[in-house]
């Protein structure tokens, strides 16, 4: 459900992870990269810690809120020079394919481009970007 996905921010969240020696580094906690770019990279002793000790159907579920949301562990976010949480860039409802569609309409035929450009031709292209403005994201990142 996240077409968008920038492997450059994968690549960074993932050098974040190693780089810091933590056991959780995502680009989430808080969000400052568009919803449909999150990326959490865990160990396997936090996954099996996790595993071991997540009671909550929400927990077991969205496996890394228990993570989030404990002080069991040592965790890193990495963030994007300027707030883009509030875009939603993934594809949970029709109105997300919308503006999907509409993202990779203005690039043809190129497939291959970056969150940065997506956000620039968001400052130059808004309208191809409002279909779903009144969607929460709420629900959508735990």
């Amino acid at each position: 459900d996240c077409p968008l996905i920038d492997p450059m921010v994968v690549d960074r969240v993932i050098q974040s992870f190693l780089d810091t020696d933590v056991d959780y580094a995502s680009n989430v906690n808080p969000p400052t990269y568009p919803h449909g770019l999150d990326v959490e990279v865990l160990g396997y002793s936090a996954l099996e810690y996790m595993w071991k000790n997540a009671k909550l159907p929400r927990e077991l579920e969205h496996v890394t809120s228990f993570i989030r949301e404990s002080e069991h562990f040592n965790k890193h976010n990495v963030e994007s020079g300027i707030n883009y949480s509030w875009h939603r860039w993934t594809v949970d409802e029709p109105e997300d394919f919308i503006v999907v569609n509409n993202i990779y309409s203005h690039f043809s035929p190129r497939i291959n481009f970056s969150w940065e450009e997506i956000a620039g031709c968001y400052e130059n292209n808004k309208p191809l970007f409002s279909s779903n403005e009144h969607l929460s994201l709420k629900s959508k990142r735990e």
